[in-house]
């Protein structure tokens, strides 16, 4: 039996290790420096469908965000390879944004890729490369901004900017800062504004160094993260979350396993720390499963036990406990915050994906009364390929996607201060706590350039803010009912999207919400119409 299983772990292994692009294009692409992808790039929507398609029959890490471009450009590569005539709209997108990788792989390139605004690479008196990782500087502009417009006031959305960015690569090295001015809610109150008067402001959110090799990296720098495989946001860390400074290690090992640690700030005049590892295990294209745990704690340094993320977190807790221990035996607190979790992706058959997560806040088993401080998701997403009236081509795909998503009251907060909060937002699940989600879109891409989806959205928001904590003092307490006068926000809106080339999109939607009990005042109701204009430019 032993070498039975063996065998059939070998033969498995092999099989997914020939799962890649052509070999020289895959060895270049292994090779390159780690750029990364940005958690709320629409390009990991794209790579979603594409991935639950089908169409690759390779596996990647997908839900521990940030990813690197050379390996999601590896993957797009291997589904154009095994089906060279195919015109999905995600793959089509996807060539197109990865033209630079591509380019430089050797592989071929679309007419409509844009390249960017100025490369200079360090090249010999005769013109040529002076080795195969030449020195490059590629600097790029971009523009993303929407207008929204509602019964009472016209203005851009928080974030809408325009702004530059430049990669310096050498080697495994690379260099990368954006740049951007824009409107920013609230800037005011943290930074000096561009204009008086404004929330005009000028920020980097996005910046840092990383080396690589082919199998491990290491990043320090700003930027936002996140876990899991969560539409609407993800539990423990969300894409939606502020930005931290952050050192990250990370590694694929055995080809099939993705490993990464990461240290932050969350307020460094604070002391406040966030620690976080995660294990992404992709056995084959079908199945997806993560693991993760993060800790918040007080220091005035980087604890290195933290850093290195070896050991459980609750570990670590008692270590440095036991070096704390004074003269008469007795031990000075020092308390971490840990949660951990756990979330799953299964792809039964292609065009069918279901995903859940799991969340587990410190739980204390130790105190009566003590609240379930969990969340969990659920969701699914069907996309299928269908002929479009009039294309004469395969290009065009429908998609069905639902999610529901539940936090208990009390998460993300603990008495002693210890909270999983950073700019005034959960670290998890954007809604907070105290609340249930449901999430349904249809779309439709009819080709590689254009796109429309009709989206509905209701949330309930019981009167647990966050930062909202138990006291082990005041007796017992439920955190699984929302708690309250329940605010509910429904909200239902159409968008329709035109993407002629890469580096170019223009958005039109509108929207409809209906929000009761609004800010948990029973009986005070509002109603209200926005739209919205988007549009995206980069070269």
């Amino acid at each position: 039996m032993i070498r039975r299983g063996a065998g059939a772990t070998l033969a498995l292994l092999l099989a997914f290790s020939a799962a890649s692009p052509a070999p020289a294009a895959a060895r270049a692409l292994a090779a390159s420096p780690v750029e990364w992808i940005e958690v709320d790039d629409p390009l990991l929507a794209e790579l979603e469908l594409l991935v639950a398609s089908g169409l690759a029959d390779s596996a990647i890490a997908l839900n521990t965000l940030p990813l690197a471009r050379r390996d999601v450009a590896a993957y797009v590569a291997r589904a154009r390879r095994l089906h060279p005539e195919s015109s999905d709209a995600s793959l089509v997108r996807l060539e197109r944004a990865f033209g630079r990788e591509f380019g430089e792989a050797g592989l071929p390139l679309r007419g409509d890729c844009t390249s960017p605004l100025l490369t200079i690479e360090d090249r010999g008196p005769e013109g040529t490369p002076e080795d195969d990782d030449p020195m490059r500087l590629r600097v790029s502009g971009y523009v993303d901004a929407a207008l929204e417009i509602d019964e009472d006031v016209t203005g851009f959305e928080d974030r809408s900017r325009f702004g530059g960015r430049a990669d310096l690569t050498a080697g495994g090295l690379l260099v990368h800062l954006d740049v951007w001015a824009g409107q920013v809610d609230d800037a005011s109150s943290f930074t000096d504004v561009l204009v008086t008067g404004s929330e005009f402001a000028a920020l980097s959110e996005d910046a840092y160094v990383s080396f690589a090799t082919r199998a491990f990296d290491i990043t320090a720098g700003r930027r936002r993260m996140a876990f899991g495989p969560g539409t609407t946001g993800t539990l423990l860390w969300s894409r939606q979350a502020a930005p931290v400074t952050f050192l990250s290690f990370g590694g694929t090992l055995f080809r099939h396993v993705r490993a990464t640690a990461t240290h932050a700030d969350v307020d460094a005049s604070r002391d406040a720390r966030i620690a976080a590892h995660r294990l992404e295990w992709f056995p084959s294209p079908a199945l997806t499963i993560g693991l993760h745990e993060t800790a918040r704690y007080t220091s005035s340094h980087w604890e290195p036990l933290y850093v290195v993320s070896l050991l459980p977190y609750t570990f670590v807790q008692r270590l440095l406990s036991e070096d704390q221990v004074d003269a008469t035996g007795d031990a000075e607190s020092i308390r971490n915050n840990v949660m951990g979790g756990l979330d799953a992706t299964w792809r039964p058959a292609p065009g069918v994906e279901v995903h859940g997560e799991l969340l587990l806040d410190d739980q204390n088993v130790k105190t009566a009364g003590s609240p379930t401080r969990i969340g969990y998701q659920l969701g699914g997403l069907w996309t299928r390929p269908f002929t479009a009236l009039g294309s004469g081509g395969s290009g065009a795909r429908g998609r069905l996607e639902a999610e529901y998503s539940r936090v208990y009251n009390y998460v993300y907060s603990t008495f002693y201060g210890e909270d999983f909060i950073h700019q005034g937002r959960p670290i998890g699940y954007p809604v907070g706590p105290d609340s249930r989600t449901w999430f349904a879109t249809a779309g439709v891409s009819p080709s590689a350039n254009w796109d429309a989806s009709l989206t509905a959205l209701w949330a309930d928001r019981g009167e647990g803010e966050l930062g909202t904590f138990f006291d082990p003092d005041s007796g017992a307490a439920s955190g699984s009912t929302l708690s309250g006068v329940v605010e509910s926000a429904r909200t239902l809106g159409a968008e329709a999207r035109f993407l002629p080339r890469d580096g170019m999109e223009f958005t039109l939607g509108v929207a409809h919400s209906w929000v009761d009990d609004v800010a948990h005042q029973a009986g005070i109701d509002e109603r209200r119409w926005i739209a919205r204009l988007g549009v995206r430019l980069r070269k």
